[in-house]
């Protein structure tokens, strides 16, 4: 009795639904496209968080990839074929790879199919991850944009020119009683959060007009200089290195039939063996 051994497909390794929502359109082709090819030999080595691991596998095509193949022979160049011996008709790589996936640093179990890669996404993650608050972010806001609160410049209250920039535009008014002091800020931030000002908005609308690069500012003194790229990193699993472990070598098959005629006795009888192709 024959026993048929089925390798798992890539698609099973590689879970494309928990791709960002905003990568959804590629779930289809790429789940179409990891589902013919198949693994064995699997080895993991991950973190117990998760967030970096690395594998070495081999990765199995449904058929043999042909590089060249000259019509009307029959003759095929091929890429990576198993050993005869192995028995499976298709082409095989061993393959090893490290991926990163930041977030998982933080947060356990995280989800990203809902994350916004906007300002105000990155802002709520900060105040999860590293517990930056709101007021925290809205003071640093005024120490970056406008003035330092604790040192003002000379002739300069930034307290009260943030309170007039955002009467200037609100039906509800701030009220504010100079020199500058933590005190009278958090004053501020109370009345902000009693009128149920939305505080990241506010930031972003009135503070962030040229997008990541000013709020690349507003990090510096919390986490350092990153820009979007690199927070993009922090919370999409990327991939550092894929390494074939092996050369790809190449193969030609050739036709029995073909292989006869290059191979007769002395008295003119094709020496053939009992199969379609051979591998060379």
């Amino acid at each position: 009795m024959i026993v048929q051994e089925f390798n798992p497909t890539l698609s099973d390794l590689l879970n494309v639904d928990s791709l960002p929502s905003n990568l959804g359109f590629l779930q289809a082709p790429l789940s179409s496209f990891l589902d013919n090819f198949f693994y064995q030999n699997l080895q993991a080595f991950k973190r117990k968080d998760g967030a970096t691991a690395s594998y070495t596998l081999d990765i199995i095509t449904y058929q043999p990839l042909t590089l060249l193949e000259i019509p009307g022979t029959g003759i095929m160049f091929l890429l990576n074929p198993p050993s005869p011996s192995s028995g499976q008709g298709s082409s095989l790589f061993n393959v090893s790879f490290e991926y990163k996936w930041e977030i998982l640093k933080y947060i356990e179990n995280a989800n990203i199919q809902s994350f916004g890669f906007d300002i105000k996404s990155y802002m709520n993650l900060m105040s999860s991850v590293f517990g930056i608050s709101q007021h925290d972010f809205l003071k640093e806001t005024i120490n970056v944009f406008i003035g330092n609160i604790d040192t003002p410049p000379t002739g300069v209250d930034p307290l009260q020119i943030f309170v007039n920039n955002y009467n200037s535009s609100h039906t509800n008014q701030l009220t504010y009683t100079p020199p500058p002091s933590d005190t009278q800020f958090d004053s501020i931030y109370n009345q902000l959060v009693g009128f149920s000002q939305d505080i990241f908005d506010l930031i972003i609308t009135t503070y962030l007009p040229n997008g990541f690069s000013d709020f690349q500012n507003l990090l510096g003194n919390f986490i350092g200089s990153v820009g979007e790229d690199s927070l993009k990193n922090i919370v999409v699993p990327h991939t550092d290195s894929i390494t074939l472990v092996k050369t790809p070598g190449i193969t030609i098959e050739v036709p029995v039939s073909v292989h006869c005629t290059a191979q007769l006795q002395s008295g003119g009888v094709p020496i053939c063996r009992d199969t379609e192709f051979m591998v060379m």
